[in-house]
């Protein structure tokens, strides 16, 4: 599965309107949960034209009382994995192409070296 980052932005924006909304809650009363001064951010995030960080995803998502993970609409196995390896595989899918080719040579490298040993 292969995702524009702006896309992806864009879908995990739809996550939070849509928890958000579910909850019966305002951008501004989201916004004051998470102890922004502006609720404009919050719109910015939901329509997809600002990055989110990990950070402030979590925070999102703890404003919103659901797991981050609730929040990315890409579906990665999580059978045995741990939720810190989960949100960086996800986080990884909203680097460009260049930046995901860089990560998959480096996570290769790690179970190449881990399987000489």
């Amino acid at each position: 599965m292969s995702r524009r980052p702006h896309e992806m932005l864009s879908l995990i924006g739809r996550k939070i309107r849509k928890t958000r909304e579910a909850k019966g809650w305002t951008q501004t009363h989201l916004s004051d949960r998470m102890g922004l001064a502006d609720y404009r951010l919050i719109s910015q995030f939901e329509n997809g034209h600002r990055d989110i960080r990990l950070s402030t995803l979590h925070r999102i998502a703890k404003a919103l009382a659901v797991s981050p993970q609730e929040l990315f609409p890409v579906e990665v196995p999580t059978t045995g994995i741990d939720e810190e390896m989960l949100l960086l595989v996800r986080e990884i899918y909203l680097f460009g192409p260049l930046a995901r080719s860089q990560a998959r040579h480096v996570l290769k490298a790690l179970i190449l070296g881990r399987d000489k040993k």
